[in-house]
């Protein structure tokens, strides 16, 4: 599982997201690529934890490039 960048999506610049989906998926992978508007949003947070519980994974990259953690906790999804 893997999310990146939503400036990426807007521009169009997806060449390195499909390139590394593509890569991952030539090693074996099941890859699932998740296009996210903000992992602080409690709405995009709650679809998330979804998203994992109904098909967990074993490695999540993200590309976003800056901290994920939510104020006030630990960790985020």
């Amino acid at each position: 599982m893997g999310d990146f960048y939503r400036a990426h999506l807007a521009a169009g610049d997806l060449e390195g997201i499909d390139a590394l989906i593509a890569a991952l998926a030539e090693a074996g992978l099941d890859v699932k690529a998740l296009f996210v508007a903000s992992l602080k949003n409690d709405a995009v947070a709650a679809w998330l934890a979804q998203m994992m519980d109904s098909a967990p994974p074993n490695i999540i990259l993200n590309a976003t490039f800056f901290s994920a953690r939510r104020e006030g906790e630990g960790r985020s999804v």
